[in-house]
C-alpha cells in the first residue's frame, strides 16, 4: 500500500511517520519550496505527546520545549478563578509541553529526513485528483508551472484551512467561516513568571490574554515566552478583514 499525503506541516509529517512505522509507504507533497520554522507557541496536550513519544521524540521535546506544570484561569484584572496541575502532575503517563510551533515542525522534519529521506517533495501544489478502481491519481504543479503526476492507494489531505483536497471533495462547503475574533500573537524573551512553567489565561471569550513559556531563554531566569491577545472585531460569520498570516507585523 502507498499513501499520497498533501501538505508537509505538523499533521502531514506526523501522519507520514505513523504510516511508515506500520509498513505503509508515503509520498509527501508540500507546495512551499522549503521547510521553515514558522509560527509561535503551541500547547501539546498529553494525548498528543503520547503519539509523539511513540515516534521516539520525547527526549527531543524535552530538549526543545517546556514541560507544563500548571494552568491558571484569571479575570481580566488578574484575579484567580480556577487553577489546576497539568501533564505528569495531573496524573498522565506523559508530560504536557509548551513549544514553539516552528521548533516542533523542525523536530518532525528531522525525523522524517532520518527515517525516510526520499519521501518529501517540495514545490508541489495540488491542482486535482481522481479515483478509479481503488487507485488515486493526483496532479501537482511546481513554481515554474510544470505538472507532476502521482499515484497511490489513498490520498490524505493535510493541507490546512485552505485545503485544495477539501475544496475538490466538498466544493459546496465554501470558504472557512470566520468567528469574528482576531488573534494577535508573538514570542519574546522575558523573566520567568509564577513557577516558570505555567500558562495564564486572563479574560473571557470576547477579550482574552494568554501567556506561557515555550523554550529556554538565553540566560538563567529568562524564557522565550508566547503571548496572545484575542478580541472580537465582528459578529460570527462576518467577512474576514484579511487572510491570516504567521509573520505579518
Amino acid at each position: 500500500m502507498k499513501a499520497i499525503i498533501v501538505g508537509a506541516g505538523i499533521g502531514g509529517i506526523c501522519t507520514a511517520l505513523m504510516l511508515q512505522r506500520r509498513g505503509i509507504a508515503c509520498d509527501l507533497y508540500e507546495q512551499a519550496g522549503e521547510i521553515r520554522e514558522l509560527g509561535v507557541g503551541l500547547t501539546l496536550l498529553p494525548h498528543a505527546v503520547k503519539q509523539l513519544a511513540e515516534l521516539g521524540l520525547l527526549a527531543e521535546l524535552d530538549r526543545t520545549a517546556i514541560r507544563s506544570a500548571h494552568l491558571h484561569f484569571m479575570t481580566r484584572r488578574g484575579q484567580g478563578v480556577w487553577d489546576e496541575p497539568r501533564g505528569l502532575a495531573a496524573g498522565y503517563d506523559v508530560p504536557q509541553f509548551f513549544i514553539h510551533r516552528g521548533k516542533l515542525h523542525g523536530v518532525l522534519h528531522e525525523e522524517l529526513r532520518r527515517s525516510a529521506p526520499s519521501a518529501l517533495r517540495l514545490d508541489r501544489r495540488l491542482t486535482e485528483y481522481s479515483q478509479s478502481r481503488g487507485r488515486i491519481a493526483a496532479t501537482f504543479v511546481d513554481g515554474d508551472g510544470r505538472a507532476h503526476g502521482a499515484e497511490g492507494d489513498l490520498l490524505i489531505g493535510a493541507d490546512g484551512i485552505h485545503s485544495a483536497v477539501r475544496r475538490q471533495m466538498l466544493p459546496q462547503e465554501g470558504a472557512p467561516r470566520w468567528s469574528g475574533l482576531m488573534l494577535w500573537r508573538g514570542a519574546v524573551e522575558r523573566p520567568d513568571f509564577l513557577d516558570g512553567a505555567s500558562v495564564m489565561i486572563l479574560g473571557g471569550v470576547e477579550a482574552k490574554f494568554v501567556i506561557y513559556p515555550i523554550a529556554p531563554g538565553s540566560r538563567p531566569g529568562v524564557k522565550l515566552t508566547n503571548w496572545a491577545v484575542i478580541m472580537r472585531l465582528a459578529p460570527e460569520g462576518s467577512e474576514p478583514p484579511s487572510r491570516e498570516n504567521w509573520s505579518k507585523v
